[in-house]
């Protein structure tokens, strides 16, 4: 019975989930109908009374009373002691279901141990009246809170890096080598890597250029975005349909069986001397095919098939796939070191680039030195446009490539390199007559050379191969099985030359002629040479009279203290930076200028927050002689101290070394006693003090309604900030010699995040942890955690930016950038676009960055 009452609830909202969902007409629908067709009732009026988000069951004084929990929210006293605790160290706890703050709940004395909601209860029951009874299944959903999606300040991070995860290469993987045709390089692999790719060191791979960077954002000596970062922005950039296209082809390479290079996945240069170019790596082979000059004779006839027959199998496994050439080349083909044919993807899209290159330029007679198979209904489209022009228009089937595949069992058996040269240099004439008396020249050369041969009986269904009209060409698969059918010898001329000429598919496929990464590419060359300027003005490093330099990312620095900076914040339109050097600096926001110090502590600030409180923004401080002083943020800027008070404690372990505020008036410091004490913040008397870490409390953040603080203990310990009672201490199972001083927390709207002396970060959700990793060799003695983003800094004189994505069941951390700095950081904020952030060596730097 235990577990069933646990499950009840789940069962509740999944149902009140489908009702909603289900609801077809919406509440104004339902009104306006209500007012057109009769007066309003009493019971029309009973259809918004507020419900209980888990029953849907309308609140009542009897048998829904609704009792209101810390976070504001309320449920009927029936539902309360059916929600499960979130973890079972949580016995007296609860998840708010409208709102999922966590909430302190005395189970023991049960729904009484919680307020009544005395306003619901009279609005549901305004004169005392009894309540109307309803069924569930006419409850409205219209109270259940709505949790609005947080929009990633990156792009669509997750959607691109779960699909490319496993076609990105290792940075450092690729040794380049000379340059081909088309965008093309060659090289080799610098390591041996595994799954997914199992390729081995030194094994020969070919590079086609898939995008070069339209711009460079990063050329600054003190930005540095990370390689998984840059993959994905121009992943991202090339746009819906090439991204969509290039990961096709990538995947269906990976399931042809056999004749087709292995597409390995994505690679980026960073070497480039203008900005990052993205490559598709592929299989590379040493021996390319030879096409003898000379027809072949009756010993070498029988290879020349096999040859021709590799041809037919290997265009019939891309076809199988949904892809097809558009056009062909004799050097798109190689030989593995087993002797067999294999067609290199990667050289015939260079292929297809080069011809697109061509039809830009309007030279089209320059295709005649081009060693380029184009089926005539290509030619003729060529003749009268550039291809971009007509790609929407002409649906390249499969038969086009049936062509090439016919023109290349011509050459291999004839020898005959240069056929369709005459088809490219008589464009302008009656196309149609003349393709006609070519092909009779052809086959009357292919006769010459197969009369008496074993190959004779193809005659027919090459013939059929160099039809003009695309729809009378037979498949592929045909051309192959006939091949196949005389090269064994298991049938004779009359089964061979029925072969069924189907006509070509009709349906759509994917074309690596008509691709857009081929335009992506075109459009792009022209940015580079306008961006040109802007690149090499930003690498100069040229800087206006403010410190920023122009072009790309900027950055000033704002100097002032004598000392180094200890913290910053934001609060009423101004930046606050505190320092060893006892005083507060206070920056404008819009130029940078320091408008006012303020002075007043006698000992170094250890700690700075902002906060407002009744309508007035303050600036609160500590510092290591344990004084607590406040700032009124006002304008003018008032330079004297506000109020200000000492903690009372032994000299010993004396210091604020960390400071909070709630949205009750308490003001939180973290002390280095080992406690935390409370304070009303509207006569500065001591609430308070929870006592529980064993060292000093060296930081402190609220979420929630809860106190999250960190000590140099290595423990993250939670409090209710209800009654400053403790929750639960996090990672309490870890092993003492694991443990490290907890040097700064952050939170956000479901996350909180902890850094420690020893380079760890650690992540927590619904206080649990669910990401613990080394981002750093030394301290991180600064954390800021906005939404999605994550920004450390520390010990190694660089700030690192990183990206969280989460799910349901797990958290990922992957690298967006970094910053290198002059000096050990010690704080930092982002805000608006503009990363502040305070050094060892008195500077502030501030960095704008939009992403």
């Amino acid at each position: 019975m235990e577990g069933i009452k646990k499950i009840k609830p789940i069962i509740l909202i999944f149902k009140r989930k489908i009702k909603k969902k289900s609801r077809v007409p919406s509440k104004e629908c339902k009104k306006k109908k209500k007012m057109e067709s009769a007066p309003s009732s009493s019971q029309d009026q009973d259809d918004d009374l507020p419900e209980c988000p888990v029953c849907l069951q309308p609140f009542d004084p009897i048998s829904a009373v609704p009792r209101v929990l810390p976070c504001g929210h309320s449920i009927c006293h029936v539902c309360l002691p059916l929600l499960p605790p979130p973890l079972s160290s949580l016995p007296n706890s609860l998840r708010c279901p409208s709102c999922t703050q966590l909430v302190p709940f005395d189970r023991q004395v049960g729904p009484a141990s919680l307020p009544k909601n005395l306003d619901l209860l009279h609005f549901v029951c305004p004169n005392g009246d009894k309540p109307s009874s309803r069924t569930r299944a006419e409850v409205s959903a219209s109270r259940v809170a709505e949790v609005s999606a947080q929009k990633p300040l990156l792009w669509s991070h997750q959607n691109l890096l779960s699909f490319w995860k496993n076609f990105v290469l290792p940075e450092n993987l690729v040794i380049l080598g000379g340059n081909g045709d088309g965008g093309i390089k060659f090289g080799t692999f610098g390591a041996t890597i595994g799954s997914p790719w199992f390729c081995k060191e030194k094994q020969r791979i070919s590079l086609l250029q898939v995008k070069a960077e339209s711009f460079v954002h990063d050329k600054s000596e003190w930005y540095q975005a990370s390689y998984i970062y840059r993959m994905m922005d121009l992943i991202e950039k090339l746009g819906d349909k090439a991204r969509e296209e290039l990961g096709f082809l990538l995947e269906a390479s990976s399931r042809v069986p056999y004749g087709i290079s292995k597409a390995y996945g994505l690679w980026l240069d960073l070497t480039g001397k203008q900005g990052s170019n993205l490559y598709m790596v592929c299989e590379g082979f040493d021996r390319k095919m030879e096409f003898s000059s000379k027809p072949a004779d009756e010993q070498s006839m029988f290879q020349v098939g096999v040859a021709c027959m590799e041809f037919c199998e290997i265009i019939t496994n891309l076809h199988s796939e949904g892809i097809s050439c558009g056009c062909l080349g004799f050097e798109c083909f190689y030989l593995n070191k087993h002797g067999h044919v294999i067609l290199s993807l990667n050289e015939v899209i260079g292929l297809c680039r080069r011809l697109r290159e061509v039809s830009f330029e309007g030279d089209y007679t320059s295709l005649s030195d081009v060693e380029i198979l184009l089926a005539p209904e290509l030619l003729t489209k060529l003749h009268k446009g550039p291809i971009k022009e007509f790609s929407t228009e002409v649906s390249v089937n499969y038969s086009s490539d049936v062509w090439c595949l016919a023109c290349l069992v011509f050459t291999h058996l004839t020898g005959n390199m240069q056929f369709g040269t005459e088809l490219m240099q008589n464009l302008d004439k009656d196309f149609v007559q003349f393709y006609e008396d070519w092909k009779k020249k052809v086959l009357n050369k292919m006769e010459s050379v197969l009369t008496g041969t074993k190959f004779e009986s193809l005659m027919g269904i090459i013939e059929s191969c160099l039809c003009y009209e695309p729809q009378k060409r037979p498949h592929a698969v045909n051309l192959y099985r006939a091949f196949q059918n005389v090269l064994l010898g298991s049938c004779g001329e009359d089964e061979v030359t029925s072969c069924d000429l189907l006509s070509a598919k009709e349906s759509s496929n994917y074309c690596l002629l008509l691709s857009y990464i081929h335009l992506v590419d075109l459009e792009t060359r022209d940015e580079r040479g306008r961006l040109e300027a802007n690149i090499l003005d930003v690498e100069a490093g040229k800087r206006g009279k403010d410190g920023t330099a122009h072009g790309g990312m900027h950055d000033a620095t704002l100097i002032g203290h004598r000392d180094c900076v200890t913290g910053l914040v934001i609060g009423g339109g101004f930046l606050f930076s505190s320092s060893y050097d006892k005083t507060i600096n206070v920056w404008s926001l819009q130029d940078f200028s320091r408008i006012q110090t303020l002075r007043g502590h006698e000992h170094r600030i250890m700690a700075i927050i902002t906060t407002d409180h009744v309508s007035e923004s303050f600036c609160i401080t500590g510092d290591a002689g344990s004084g607590i002083f406040i700032w009124k943020i006002s304008s003018p800027l008032e330079s004297e101290v506000f109020k200000s008070w000492y903690e009372h404690n032994d000299w010993r372990y004396s210091g604020i070394h960390s400071l909070a505020f709630s949205d009750s008036g308490y003001l939180y410091t973290g002390s280095g006693d080992k406690s935390i004490k409370a304070w009303s913040f509207q006569d500065q008397s001591l609430v308070c003090t929870m006592t529980g870490h064993k060292s000093t409390v060296s930081c402190l953040s609220v979420r929630d309604g809860i106190l999250y603080s960190g000590s140099w203990d290595g423990t993250v310990r939670l409090w209710w900030l209800s009654d400053h009672t403790p929750l639960c201490l996090l990672g309490a199972n870890e092993v003492p010699s694991n443990l490290a001083p907890v040097l700064s927390l952050s939170s956000s709207a479901s996350l909180a995040a902890s850094t420690y002396e020893n380079g760890y970060l650690k992540i927590w959700r619904n206080e649990m942890l669910v990401r613990s990793e080394k981002v750093k060799a030394g301290a991180i003695y600064a954390l800021y955690l906005e939404q999605n983003l994550i920004f450390t800094g520390g010990w190694d004189k660089a700030v690192n930016i990183q990206e969280v994505s989460e799910n349901e069941l797990e958290v990922e951390i992957s690298d967006v950038a970094s910053i290198k700095c002059d000096a050990i950081i010690t704080s930092l904020i982002y805000w608006k676009g503009k990363l502040f952030v305070g050094l060892s060596n008195k500077e502030i730097k501030v960095f704008h960055m939009q992403f």
